[in-house]
Parts: C-alpha cells; structure tokens; sequence
C-alpha cells in the first residue's frame, strides 16, 4: 500500500469514527452524560434516553418548611427530630421537593436536622447513632425523635450483619467536626463528545433487543401490565440488578437480627426520651412488582417478615403506603429513569405519618 493510499484509508477511518461519536452523542448519550446531576442512574447506567425522565426534573422547593443540614447546623438550638439515612435522606432523587424531611417539617410542624453522611469511619447508621449517644452529643441537641432510613436492598448488610455494638464512643467534638466537614456529595465524572459511552450505548440498544438484562448490564428493562409511569408508554420500568440479587439475604435470621438490633437502640434511646422511628425505604422493584410482566423475577418478603416481629421502636411501612398509592393509578411514585421515590412518594407517606 502506497503511503497516498494509507492517509487516504486513515482519513476516511477518522471521519467515520467522529461521525460516529457525532450521531452517538447528538441521538442519545449527550443528554445521559452531558448533564448526568438530570438524569436518574437507571436511565444512565442503561443508555436509556428514551426513558430519561426530562419532563419531571423541576427543582423546586414549594414546601414552606425546611430541614437542617449538619454541615450547616451551629448547634444553638434543639431539634426534634434527627433523620440520618442512605441517598434518599440527601436528597439523591435531585427533582421537585426532594427532602422528604422537607414534607415533615412542613406537616408535622416541627424542625429537623439531617445527618448528611453516616459513613463516619465506615460505620453503619446504626453504629453513628451509638456515636451520637454516647458521646452526649445528644443531650447537646435533645431530639424527641430519631429516624432511621435505608434503602430495602441494603438494610440487611447495613444494619443486621452483626449485633450492633452499644459500647462505640467517639467525642462530642470530632463528631461536630465529621458532620461540619463531610456534606453529602456526588462525584459524577465529565464526559465530552468522544466517550467509550457512546460504544456501550449502541452495544446495549442491541443487546436490551433478546435479553432484559442486556447479557451485561446492572439495569433490568421490564414491561409493566398497566400503564405506571408518564415518560414513553408508561408501561417500561428500570430496575437495578441488585434490588433483585439482595432478595436472598432475607430471611429468619437476618430480620430478627434486624429487629433485635434496633430494638437494643430504640431501648437505649428511650432512656434519652427518644423515639426511634426506622424507614425501610421500599426497593421500586419492590413496589412495582406485582405489575411486572416476567414471572421468572422473585419476590421480596422483607416487608412481610418484618411486620411479624415484636418492636420496641416506629416502622414506617413504605411498601404498604406506596403500594396503595401506586395501586390507585397515581403516575411517577418513583421515577422511571431512577431508582429513587418522587415528591408524590414523599407527601404520600408524610401526610399520613405525623411526629407529634
């Protein structure tokens, strides 16, 4: 081959790969990855822009009260109630409302104060409220309630791996400053037009056509019976690979350890004069199952068991509250490109749960 014939093919192999990327990037990775803080995971992690839920993402704040963040609290005031809790106690969702301690403050008129992270020293919500209570931080911000929030999927490793330790003390004051210096974040990385995104996105809209899992992806792309959601035809659902897998780790032993541990703190906390409350949040898939066409998917009985166990401490039911909502045919409870809840999930189970 001549060197003439080598820069001609080298030209023409350029030219075919930024028209790739160009038409990759302008159809469909642009918006996933261009903007991603606007975009659910789900749809993201899919290459799915046709269920990019674009017409939701209002980021208003109508709610007349508001929480506290710790990185900003200066502690010269009480609290009634503290939440520390997974993405969706910070605000993940990244849509309309998306505090749901927002909807508390404003309903149960009272003020709140959300622990941004609860990976201090990668410990569990549970071994940081041991934390709180030991070290008297506390009795400094006297709380008459305390809440507990995990997402379904990872309760079981977060709270009932072990028996939780009530012995664990840190002081007062590293615990201010972990919470002043450590505000949730999100660290997405920045894409530009050329991206390896634009190659897994064609690969996945081939692959999605004879699998739903698409062979390699962490998305489940399911068809609904009815219609659920207002993106496309309202009858698509993203589910993320692990709301299915972590099924298994429920059972007998696991939820009573569950149960025993946040008994041990709700009687711990109970001599402080607060009440535990605990916020399963519902796994979508969870929520949405019964409407899922493919029966070869399993069934979550998290909810189910723990309902059996003697509490010392509040359960606020989520599976029982957004499963009545959706089965009322109220659209986009929980966004379809994302796994998190919608404001609507949020008003629901706050209007009925009250702090009082």
């Amino acid at each position: 081959m001549s060197s003439k014939e080598f820069v001609k093919y080298f030209m023409i192999l350029v030219v075919l790969f930024l028209v790739f990327h160009i038409i990759m990037w302008e159809t469909c990775t642009k918006y996933l990855l261009d903007e991603p803080a606007k975009v659910g995971d789900l749809a993201r992690l899919s290459y799915s822009e046709d269920l990019a839920d674009k017409q939701h993402k209002d980021y208003s704040i109508d709610l007349p009260k508001r929480h506290i963040k710790s990185s900003q609290y200066d502690y010269n005031r009480s609290i009634d109630l503290i939440t520390i809790g997974d993405s969706f106690s910070n605000g993940r969702a990244k849509a309309k409302n998306r505090f749901y301690q927002d909807y508390i403050a404003t309903y149960s008129d009272i003020s709140v104060l959300n622990i941004e992270t609860t990976y201090l020293k990668r410990n569990t919500p549970l071994q940081t409220v041991v934390y709180m209570l030991n070290s008297g931080l506390l009795d400094e911000i006297k709380p008459k309630y305390l809440l507990i929030e995990s997402v379904e999927r990872f309760t079981i490793q977060r709270l009932a791996k072990k028996k939780v330790n009530m012995e664990l003390n840190i002081s007062k004051e590293v615990l201010k400053k972990f919470f002043k210096e450590h505000p949730y974040t999100l660290h997405i990385p920045e894409n530009n037009m050329i991206n390896t995104g634009n190659y897994k996105a064609l690969l996945y809209k081939i692959l999605y056509k004879f699998r739903d899992d698409a062979f390699i992806s962490r998305i489940f792309k399911e068809k609904l019976s009815e219609k659920k959601f207002s993106v496309s035809d309202g009858k698509q659902i993203l589910i993320i690979r692990e709301a299915i897998e972590n099924i298994r780790k429920t059972n007998d032993k696991t939820i009573t350890t569950l149960n025993d541990n946040l008994n041990t703190l709700s009687r711990a906390l109970a001599k402080k004069g607060i009440t535990l409350y605990y916020m399963p949040a519902a796994d979508k898939f969870n929520v949405y199952r019964k409407y899922i066409l493919n029966d070869k998917l399993p069934k979550s009985t998290f909810f189910e068991m723990l309902r059996e166990q003697k509490r010392d401490y509040v359960l606020i039911d989520t599976k029982k509250i957004l499963s009545k909502k959706v089965d009322s045919d109220e659209l986009d409870v929980y966004y379809v490109d994302d796994s998190h809840w919608s404001y609507k999930a949020s008003d629901e189970i706050f209007s009925k749960i009250r702090f009082k």
